[in-house]
């Protein structure tokens, strides 16, 4: 039964699985309107699943087996350390690589090179497990230090090469990048794919100089967290990618441009994605879960501030409270410019004031009771906030003055759409 399930899960990973992907991918370039995106999402959840259950089943056999390894004792946990690397390694390389469905690929490479991005990531990922076999094996057996450090100076060497050769390809589809946009070699060198490239070869470089002089566990430390980061950098741009593209499905309309929420969702993902990363690099940059639940406690209780006290719940209430009056005043506007202001004799003059005003209590509105509902004092930053008004009013009184001004002209209207103004004899 362990030999079939074996079996199964190999034949499963390496035959039917690739056999099935490139036929969602062609189906999915044929389709058209909602079916093109049912398969699109398919064939996205089919590069997970089968691995996994590829992996599962591998696994499954293997420890149903019920092999003796007088080395590693406690095989089960090895066994699925083993198998969740492999699986994320091969669900990684195909979100970036994307061997034979060019549309999807994360950076722009040609085919040959997508698919020794695809090949190095593999190898990457079987490093990774060599060294979690390593350690586990390191708990019930004493190695002699001198074969702990050649074995482990072979896998860092093994993993260095392979981050250089992905350095390599970040900074090709850098350049074929730039060279399309028309940006100088200069210009290049700021962009977030060269940076990227230039840390990866630092971190490689580095551990081949450790492992030289001997030092493999610094080596380690400089290895393992960056091809960690690789990955983590790769899941946050297909998760960015992912949100980008359910957003525009639900909310662009055909035949129109982006409009203001499009054009601001990009910003809002990335930074929610940053900061949901930041945790998990932590970790593995070397950084102890008791630091993250210490940082977690600091953040929920907040901190004191002119003695109103600011915490990551209230924050979150406040924006959560003013992002629904938002919505609710541009729903409100709607409702009124569409079904109430056009059945009154108000001109389109008398109308857009009264929309410009409920616009305006409306975000006045929802600030107030934001700040309610956060349950923040600001009473004690009121003399700050006068004294920094008297500053402000110096400096920005044109403006405040033309801001006014416009509200007498919506109020009184002493002047409405139509009417004739002439200036200087204009």
């Amino acid at each position: 039964a362990g030999s079939a399930l074996a079996g199964a899960g190999l034949v499963l990973l390496f035959f039917i699985g690739p056999a099935l992907r490139p036929r969602l991918d062609h189906s999915a370039m044929r389709a058209r309107g909602w079916r093109r995106h049912v398969i699109r999402s398919a064939a996205l959840l089919l590069r997970l699943f089968v691995p996994a259950l590829a992996a599962g089943l591998i696994v499954g056999g293997y420890l149903a087996l019920d092999l003796d390894l007088h080395v590693i004792r406690d095989t089960r946990s090895t066994a699925v350390m083993v198998a969740v690397l492999m699986v994320g390694a091969s669900w990684v390389a195909d979100l970036v690589f994307a061997p034979g469905a060019p549309e999807r690929r994360a950076i722009a490479l040609d085919e040959n090179m997508a698919r020794i991005g695809r090949r190095i990531c593999l190898v990457l990922g079987a490093i990774l497990s060599l060294q979690g076999v390593l350690e586990a094996a390191a708990r019930y057996y004493d190695f002699a230090p001198a074969t702990r450090s050649i074995v482990s100076g072979l896998i860092v060497f093994a993993g260095s090469a392979g981050l250089l050769r992905i350095a390599s390809l970040l900074l090709r589809a850098d350049a074929d990048a730039g060279a399309a946009r028309g940006r100088s070699e200069k210009d290049r060198q700021v962009d977030f794919l060269h940076l990227l490239a230039r840390l990866v070869q630092v971190s490689a470089t580095a551990a081949l100089v450790a492992v030289a002089i001997g030092y493999v566990s610094f080596a380690r430390q400089a290895l393992d967290p960056m091809i960690l980061t690789l990955a983590l950098i790769a899941l946050c741009f297909t998760c960015y990618r992912g949100l980008i593209y359910l957003a525009r499905l639900v909310l662009a309309r055909p035949g129109q441009g982006d409009g203001p929420l499009l054009i601001m969702l990009p910003l809002v993902f990335g930074l929610v994605i940053i900061l949901a990363v930041q945790p998990m690099l932590a970790l593995a940059w070397g950084a102890q879960f008791s630091d993250l639940t210490e940082i977690w406690v600091a953040l929920v209780q907040g901190v004191v501030i002119g003695g109103t006290r600011i915490s990551i719940g209230s924050l979150s209430v406040l924006l959560a409270v003013f992002l629904i009056g938002i919505v609710a005043t541009r729903w409100l506007q709607r409702l009124l410019s569409q079904a109430v202001l056009p059945r009154t004799r108000l001109d389109q003059g008398g109308q857009n004031a009264v929309l410009t005003g409920v616009g305006y209590g409306g975000v006045t509105l929802s600030a107030l009771v934001a700040v309610s509902m956060a349950g923040l004092d600001l009473s004690n930053l009121a003399i700050v906030a006068g004294a920094l008004s008297v500053g402000i009013g110096f400096g920005l009184q044109a403006i405040v003055s033309n801001f006014v001004s416009g509200i007498i002209l919506l109020v009184e209207r002493p002047i409405k759409e139509g009417d004739w103004i002439e200036v200087s004899g204009q």
